[in-house]
């Protein structure tokens, strides 16, 4: 998990969506990714070895793509889905 998405989810406080998200990246290993929001999740995605991205958010899911990342996202009760190739 890039850094700047566990200060992120820091600053959220205590809203319960960022308090699971919290418990749920902590089964991550975390990394060191400089920046804020979107662009810094690109360019720790895009750089390095080959990592996935797991969000639900289409624009971030589209910009990845064009950049060659595959995403992983939920699709509704079905579970998890992939945009690309792992």
């Amino acid at each position: 998990m890039p850094s700047c998405v566990g200060r992120e989810l820091e600053s959220l406080g205590a809203r319960r969506h960022a308090r699971e998200a919290r418990a749920l990246a902590k089964g991550f290993p975390a990394f060191e990714a400089e920046g804020l929001g979107d662009d810094a999740i690109i360019e720790a995605a895009s750089a390095g070895p080959r990592r996935a991205v797991l969000t639900n958010d289409r624009d971030l899911r589209r910009r990845l793509r064009r950049r060659g990342v595959p995403v992983l996202f939920v699709r509704g009760s079905a579970g998890l889905a992939v945009d690309g190739t792992l």
